[in-house]
């Protein structure tokens, strides 16, 4: 699976997640959270910090000149990693590294069941979920984070101080990916604690319990100190206060929407695999499966899909991601209802063989018809469009964008605004002729399923004229972007340069430095 998506999947930033990972990983290199964009204190409308954040960034509480990440350091770290030890293309490998990683973890909790069998069908499963392959081909956090907790909950299962050791770390660095999760840290403990009711057993279990606790402490104080420093509050990230996050009011929205994702993307039979968690029917648990396990995965798996289930309300299928975590343990209870089935019924165990092989086949159909594979087509665009954009504008521009936000920074070099943070209808005009009389030059750049946004945001401005006129540049295939110069309409007669796709090769092409904006002919 590592191979496949390794060869299918991006190595390119292309919309806010990816580049808020990727462009995050280059400043833990240069030893510097922050960027300095001081110019924005002489902007003179409202919210014009907001503007010049790019995807993935937003402004210090405290200083509006200076960017801090959204995005929590965990996988950024890991890229980092990456980067220094192979190059800029290393770092578009982890996470294909991690979706084979997670593939194993799966089949590893099986065999510690005692059913390599159940293990092998939920491997199969997790290999070729449709949410999974999607998300592998994704420089994203939502795979990493799933196979570091799968291998938490391995090592958990060890009955050692070394294991228990292990699980923590692993623990650690999953909180560091997403610190949301960090209470399954607890579920796992608690496979300690309910084994140290068994006298024997008590004086090993405490001290796995202790060296499973102080293998956390790394993390957990990680993100606490980082959360304080960039944003305000150890209990505040980049996404905001805790409290703001989760509403008890989302949660049956939520819950009809993941269930009717899971069915739309798994089939119905997925739904036996979530069922047969929460049902305590010992035919249908692993050998090895003790009551105390079958309590932490029960705890496991009902605390991530409520988690999700209370976040904020999303649209699209593979928003499924954020339950990746719960994946191996649904997909091991349908790996145990399977074997129960196939020895109980041993003449049906031809016709279980085919189900399973037809469901895989099914994963692998339905993401490959939502472009799963096209990952990498899809995201070097924003390398070939971002470089015509650099070439068609001046040094010292910004360029109105909300797509292409992060790219044109990355691998652009060009100073970027987000135009849903602009002044609306005419008064964008009063801000385009402020940026000319200070010496910049402004541009947008959009793909053409945008134009209706920016007339809408716009309608009744000056501005939308250069709409009206040849764009200075197009890039297509695939997609297409317009780029337009807002402070010169260009002739009815000119020509825009064209651009298209061109082969980037197996190489991953390297970021441009950090744009600079002079105001007033002075640099800040």
């Amino acid at each position: 699976m590592t191979l496949a998506t390794a060869h299918f999947g991006p190595r390119a930033v292309g919309g806010a997640d990816e580049y808020g990972y990727v462009s995050q990983a280059d400043l833990w290199l240069t030893g510097r959270l922050t960027i300095d964009q001081s110019f924005v204190r002489q902007v003179p409308w409202a919210y014009a910090e907001q503007a010049f954040a790019p995807l993935g960034y937003h402004p210090h509480p405290n200083d509006r000149g200076t960017l801090v990440p959204t995005y929590s350091p965990g996988l950024p770290l890991l890229l980092a990693a990456a980067k220094l030890a192979g190059g800029q293309s290393a770092m578009f490998l982890v996470v294909p590294l991690a979706a084979g990683l997670l593939v194993l973890a799966t089949f590893l909790i099986g065999r510690a069941l005692g059913s390599p069998a159940a293990g092998l069908i939920a491997a199969w499963l997790i290999a070729t979920s449709p949410t999974v392959l999607f998300m592998s081909m994704a420089t994203m956090s939502d795979v990493p984070v799933a196979a570091a907790w799968a291998w938490a909950f391995v090592m958990m299962l060890g009955g050692s101080l070394r294991s228990a050791a292990a699980a923590g770390i692993l623990s650690s660095i999953a909180i560091l990916i997403r610190p949301n999760l960090a209470p399954l840290a607890g579920v796992l403990a608690l496979r300690y604690v309910l084994a140290a009711r068994t006298i024997d057993r008590r004086p090993s279990s405490l001290r796995q319990l202790a060296t499973f606790s102080f293998a956390l402490v790394p993390g957990i104080a990680s993100v606490a100190v980082l959360n304080h420093r960039l944003h305000g509050s150890a209990l505040t990230s980049g996404y905001g206060a805790l409290s703001e996050l989760f509403a008890a009011g989302r949660m049956p929205a939520n819950l009809a929407r993941y269930l009717g994702w899971l069915v739309e993307s798994h089939t119905p039979i997925a739904l036996i695999g979530l069922l047969a968690v929460f049902v305590p029917v010992r035919r249908i648990r692993l050998p090895s499966q003790s009551v105390d396990v079958s309590i932490v995965i029960v705890l496991w798996v009902a605390f991530v899909w409520a988690v999700y289930c209370a976040w904020m309300v999303f649209d699209a299928w593979w928003f499924t991601r954020f339950l990746l975590p719960a994946w191996p343990f649904m997909m091991l209870a349908l790996g145990g209802v399977a074997v129960a089935v196939a020895e109980r019924r041993p003449r049906m165990r031809a016709a279980l063989v085919v189900v399973l092989l037809a469901l895989g086949a099914y994963g692998v159909y339905f993401a490959a018809e939502r472009y799963a594979f096209a990952a990498r087509d899809s995201r070097r665009r924003f390398v070939a469009a971002s470089r015509l954009v650099r070439a068609q504008t001046r040094d010292n521009s910004v360029i109105l964008s909300k797509d292409y936000n992060g790219a044109l920074r990355y691998y652009g070099g060009r100073m970027t605004v987000d135009f849903s943070w602009m002044p609306r209808g005419p008064s964008i005009d009063t801000a385009v002729a402020w940026f000319t009389s200070h010496g910049v030059a402004t541009y947008l750049a959009i793909e053409d399923w945008e134009l209706p946004e920016v007339r809408a945001r716009f309608a009744g401005s000056q501005m939308l004229r250069a709409l009206e006129r040849p764009p200075v540049a197009i890039y297509e295939r695939p997609g297409r972007m317009l780029l337009f110069d807002l402070a010169e309409p260009r002739p009815v007669e000119a020509r825009p340069v064209i651009g298209s796709d061109a082969d980037l090769g197996w190489r991953a092409a390297p970021p441009l430095p950090q744009p600079r904006l002079a105001i007033g002919g002075d640099p800040k």
